[in-house]
């Protein structure tokens, strides 16, 4: 149903047409939670050879849509925290969780590494990012909400190390200690993150007809997925969420977070969609089974 529904989401159309690396990354993004929850360390059946196998696959598929764009690390610490809530409920015995999850985070790391060995030829600092500080910078930038910013991007330029990690908290200091009110700056930037309209500024001329149509329908479908998605929650919650759920939970409140420090914009929504509907479905099963 989820999938169904995913299809059909305005946001997720479009953004069909963007030429970004988001698509290929969340591709195999999300193909590594599929086997992770399907037939890996979360899944409910298999041997313990298969769990392993399957696990290890799972983090290859993470780690390669992690190499497009960073965001894989998103999964990995929601893994770890819902295995430590199933460990503490003693929801899944240790041994069968914990070495096929180790087995993802070791093969996840380790095409990580291989891939920085043999890429570091392409460029000076390899194809990592060199620059992960600039994200803060721009996530904790009050004047611009969050927002991209050229206010500080000297920082960029800045090759020494640790000059350019002390500029960069000189900026994020300076930015916070003027601004009158942190929540109210954290409230605008959910705000501007999650109530925007998709950006449909990249499509040259518009499109061809119902650009307001398409607008007001995604706001409504997005609205809609996530008040079934917090109704799913709580019921799980209160039900005792098996694996894969409680895996998906954590991914979305680790997404929340993660954009309440990190620089925002509309389009960077697309990658917890498809979690969101995935609990909006369930929100509205549990629904279903409440009424029968």
């Amino acid at each position: 149903m989820s999938g169904m529904l995913y299809a059909a989401y305005p946001g997720a159309l479009a953004m069909a047409s963007v030429l970004t690396n988001q698509h290929i990354s969340l591709f195999f993004i999300l193909l590594g939670v599929y086997l992770l929850i399907e037939r890996g360390a979360f899944s409910e059946g298999g041997t313990p050879p298969s769990r392993l196998l399957w696990s290890v696959l799972a983090g290859l598929s993470l780690s390669f849509g992690n190499l497009m764009r960073p965001e894989a690390v998103l999964v990995l610490a929601s893994a770890v925290v819902a295995a430590l809530v199933l460990l503490v409920r003693g929801a899944q015995g240790r041994k069968s969780l914990l070495v096929p999850l180790c087995a993802m985070l070791a093969a996840y790391f380790a095409l990580g590494l291989a891939a920085s060995a043999l890429t570091s030829g392409l460029a000076p600092d390899g194809i990592g990012n060199n620059r992960p500080e600039w994200k803060l910078v721009l996530g904790l930038d009050t004047e611009s909400s969050g927002m991209y910013s050229d206010e500080n991007a000297f920082i960029l330029e800045i090759e020494n190390d640790a000059a350019r990690h002390e500029a960069a908290r000189e900026a994020i200091s300076e930015s916070l200690a003027g601004c009158e009110s942190i929540p109210a700056f954290l409230w605008q930037k959910l705000k501007l993150f999650w109530g925007a309209r998709e950006d449909l500024g990249y499509v040259e001329g518009g499109l061809p007809f119902g650009e307001a149509a398409v607008l007001s329908g995604e706001r409504a479908a997005f609205l809609l997925m996530t008040a079934l998605a917090m109704y799913g929650c709580v019921v799980l919650l209160r039900r005792r969420a098996g694996a894969v759920e409680l895996l998906l939970m954590c991914l979305v409140a680790a997404n929340f977070l993660c954009y309440l420090v990190i620089e925002i914009q509309p389009r960077y929504r697309m990658f917890i969609m498809p979690a969101v509907f995935a609990l909006a479905a369930a929100g509205y099963g549990q629904g279903r089974e409440k009424r029968v």
